[in-house]
């Protein structure tokens, strides 16, 4: 009996269930993400150099995630994944975002990246061990 070798295509299902997963999960961390800023608070507008804006009556604590007044920070939360690399990013590219997550020298950090990856790190594990790769 003749033995083939399908190394090649074993590597490849392998990558491809890997990159789904990895994109799997830095979607869901944005899912989450979202969610954990998505909590209201009574919001006050008033007018301002000929404009109008915002400000929140009940702003989160230092050390709680950040609540929303105008859901710039939600809408701007964002996730890519480079298949090349089996590498995902999940981030925002509003100004303000790592302010809120690392704090400044004027301001207390309200984490919600880092929050939320603490909080879902056991369930994401749990699905990335449970992986089988499909035949």
């Amino acid at each position: 009996m003749a033995m083939r070798w399908h190394g090649d295509e074993a590597l490849r299902r392998i990558r491809d269930s890997a990159g789904r997963q990895v994109d799997m999960a830095s979607r869901f961390i944005r899912d989450r993400a979202r969610e954990l800023v998505s909590r209201d608070q009574a919001v006050t507008i008033y007018a301002r150099g000929g404009g109008r804006s915002r400000a929140g009556l009940d702003p989160s604590r230092p050390g709680e995630p950040p609540k929303k007044v105008t859901g710039t920070l939600r809408r701007g939360i964002a996730q890519e994944y480079m298949a090349s690399r089996l590498e995902a990013r999940v981030g925002t590219n509003v100004p303000y975002g790592k302010h809120l997550e690392l704090g400044t020298r004027r301001m207390a950090a309200r984490p919600w990246l880092g929050a939320t990856i603490r909080t879902y790190q056991a369930e994401l594990r749990g699905r990335f061990e449970s992986t089988r790769i499909s035949t």
